[in-house]
């Protein structure tokens, strides 16, 4: 059985052969979508699937000039003025099962919104709730925290702002070709990224392994980052683990960090509060000596993992998350955790969150 080990270091094929399959995935939807009117552009989805959306929310909205608007399924569900057929809807489920996904396509098709099921695989049951289906092609993910699901799941709401910008004509040829040339020079980063990052992590797993709490801080594009990556951990290293958007920290987070606190930085030197998080570490390096930088460049006060990002202003967060991944894998190894087993294998059945295959 393949370990999510297995599945992180798969992803930049995966991603690859996305890339080179663009024009096939979205022929029907770019069809349907190109000269259609559209007011607001919904992504929903549970956990990993929304975090994606959050990422690429920027991208979308920026090339298409429509409000895009990433909710979590129940949200979704009970704005009950989401109306009309110029609404799109992308249902995102890496797993095609998710119950409340699923729900929030029905209640779209009520409403008239044009529905889009978004899966991860063929043949799963979600895409029988939209008008119109778009398969990742990332494949069968079994391991309980999903890693490559999330990347692809990223690439695929990058690729269709992309695509439809591209068809609607809201960027030029040559605007199109830049932006596909960036977003290759990001997924072409990802086998150096995940290489270098389990060096790191292997490095530091003993010291990370006994610690209570966890905390992933980050600022600007990152967010989607932030979520994803206290999630990831959550669910494998299975401790106390939170995320903040960087200002909000210090509003009152501060207190209660102390000597055993880990603190994670997402250091994107490219955004303009790289600076206010460095201030930030270097204050803080007298409570706790438990604070690694996640950047481009380094910080003497903290531990770094310093790696050759692309650090785009848009993609990054498909670059960010890949440290964040092998953390959640291998510290849950290093404190005898299964991260591919969930702590509750009847959980999704008894709670009907998920429809069993």
């Amino acid at each position: 059985m393949k370990t999510m080990l297995d599945y992180i270091k798969e992803t930049p094929d995966v991603l690859k052969d996305m890339m080179a399959r663009k024009d096939d995935i979205f022929r029907e939807v770019l069809s349907a979508l190109k000269t259609k009117e559209i007011s607001h552009i919904y992504i929903t989805g549970s956990g990993t699937s929304c975090h994606a959306g959050i990422a690429a929310k920027n991208f979308i909205e920026d090339l298409l000039d429509v409000q895009v608007i990433p909710m979590f399924p129940n949200a979704f569900v009970d704005q009950n003025t989401i109306k009309g057929e110029n609404v799109v809807l992308l249902g995102v489920s890496q797993s095609g099962g998710s119950t409340s996904t699923i729900r929030s396509l029905e209640v779209a098709r009520e409403r008239g919104n044009i529905c889009i099921s978004v899966g991860g695989e063929d043949n799963t049951p979600i895409e029988n709730y939209g008008d119109y289906h778009i398969d990742i092609g990332c494949g069968v993910e079994k391991a309980l925290a999903k890693t490559k699901g999330y990347t692809a799941s990223m690439l695929i709401l990058y690729l269709f702002g992309l695509e439809l910008a591209k068809a609607r004509e809201t960027i030029t040829g040559k605007e199109y070709d830049q932006f596909l040339e960036r977003l290759l020079a990001t997924t072409n980063n990802t086998a150096y990224l995940i290489e270098s990052s389990e060096k790191w992590v292997d490095s530091v797993k003993k010291e990370l392994a006994d610690k209570p709490q966890f905390m992933v801080l980050g600022y600007q594009n990152q967010m989607a980052t932030v979520m994803e990556s206290a999630l990831k951990m959550l669910e494998t290293v299975r401790n106390g683990v939170s995320g903040y958007e960087l200002e909000e920290f210090m509003h009152g987070i501060y207190n209660a960090i102390n000597e055993q606190s880990v603190l994670f930085y997402i250091g994107s030197a490219s955004d303009i509060y790289y600076e206010r998080c460095i201030k930030l570490m270097n204050y803080l390096s007298k409570t706790t000596k438990y604070q690694y930088l996640i950047s481009s460049e380094e910080n003497p006060n903290v531990n770094n993992l310093t790696l050759k990002f692309v650090d785009d202003k848009y993609f990054s967060p498909i670059e960010y998350i890949i440290p964040f991944q092998l953390i959640s894998y291998i510290v849950a190894i290093e404190k005898g955790i299964d991260p591919s087993r969930p702590s509750d294998p009847e959980f999704h059945k008894n709670m009907n969150s998920k429809i069993q295959k």
